[in-house]
């Protein structure tokens, strides 16, 4: 059977705002969440009441995003977040983590926090600036999976990657982006789980042409 959800392709240029808002609101948490969880019950010691705060976590790792002043331009619009709004998006995890500690869940908060930091780049991870194990393995954990389902699921920002092109992108971040000692266990379980990601990516709008038609062009001012 032909992969076609899996195929590289370029950006859907025309979709409307409730398949936008499908693609990013309710089906990216909910894939992230899904492999995260799975993930670490199969390849890691994590107990059952530390997958569930990982389950829930990397449920509303995004949650934050609707505190972000003019989130919905930066999300909906078919273009590159300017300098200024990539400051703002950057906020998120804070809003987050706020959030979940209001709630009274820190564990989870903690989580949330974190899944933006950074094994060994301290200059791009935020919003603390983390390092190494620092870094909880679970926020290691879901930073994996939802960098995978941002290549290979549709963003408003930037080229579809097949699962090859993102387990080489993700091998390349080893003890850069990711925790060396879990990039070839992800990569090993993103192969052995190749079906399970085509039937979660079933309701992700994906592109029909050709990849490589350009980069999306800055958002006017």
């Amino acid at each position: 059977m032909e992969e076609s959800t899996l195929t590289s392709g370029e950006i859907p240029r025309q979709l409307s705002f409730a398949e936008k808002a499908r693609a990013l609101l309710y089906s990216h948490p909910p894939r992230v969440a899904i492999l995260a969880t799975i993930f670490a019950a199969e390849q890691t010691d994590l107990k059952k009441r530390e997958l569930i705060r990982l389950f829930v976590a990397s449920l509303f790792h995004d949650a934050g995003k609707i505190c972000v002043d003019g989130i919905l331009k930066m999300t909906f619009n078919d273009c590159k977040l300017s300098p200024e709004d990539k400051i703002k998006m950057d906020t998120h995890p804070i809003y987050g983590h706020k959030f979940f500690t209001w709630l009274g869940l820190p564990k989870i908060a903690e989580i949330i926090l974190e899944h933006h930091e950074r094994w060994n780049d301290r200059d791009h991870g935020y919003p603390r600036k983390l390092k190494g194990e620092a870094i909880s393995l679970s926020a290691r954990i879901l930073a994996m999976a939802d960098a995978l389902d941002v290549m290979i699921a549709w963003r408003p920002y930037n080229h579809l990657k097949n699962i090859d092109e993102a387990i080489a992108e993700i091998h390349d971040e080893s003890g850069k982006q990711f925790d060396p000692g879990l990039v070839e266990p992800f990569c090993e379980f993103v192969e052995k789980h190749r079906l399970l990601i085509r039937f979660l990516l079933l309701n992700s709008p994906r592109a029909k042409s050709e990849r490589n038609l350009g980069e999306p062009e800055p958002c006017p001012n």
